[in-house]
């Protein structure tokens, strides 16, 4: 494994130990696990309501948010995609999530916590994203 990492390394390929997810079900497990160590409290109240990060991050996962997000966000994301792949579009998730949490928290019913999610979009700019980059 590691000669093949340098291989793609001496080929100008990015090498990232995160691994890569090529399955929905893999960025909902990858996606509730970061959810459930970095933000404890929003996972349980979303757990509570029988919300799974598949039900609102599914398009974000397979458009790597350039369907929903504004374009000045996702021209940033994309960069970083390019440069350093998959790590970043769960560090903008969580940045998203964690920018969202106290109207995600206020909400609650299942419907309250679709509509406020429907909104989250909305409220991401590129300096929004640059806060993703923090998060280690």
């Amino acid at each position: 494994m590691r000669g093949a990492r340098e291989a793609q390394a001496r080929r100008g390929h990015a090498t990232s130990p995160t691994p890569r997810p090529t399955h929905p079900a893999q960025w909902d497990h990858q996606l509730q696990a970061l959810l459930n160590r970095r933000l404890p409290r929003l996972a349980a109240h979303l757990h509570a309501h029988g919300i799974v990060p598949g039900m609102y991050a599914t398009q974000w996962m397979l458009t790597i948010f350039a369907y929903s997000f504004p374009l000045p966000a996702v021209v940033r994301v994309w960069d970083a995609f390019m440069f350093e792949g998959w790590k970043v579009v769960f560090r903008v998730a969580l940045a998203a999530l964690t920018a969202a949490q106290a109207a995600l928290l206020a909400a609650g019913s299942f419907e309250e916590l679709m509509n406020a999610f429907k909104a989250l979009p909305e409220s991401m700019t590129d300096v929004s994203v640059e806060r993703a980059f923090d998060i280690k």
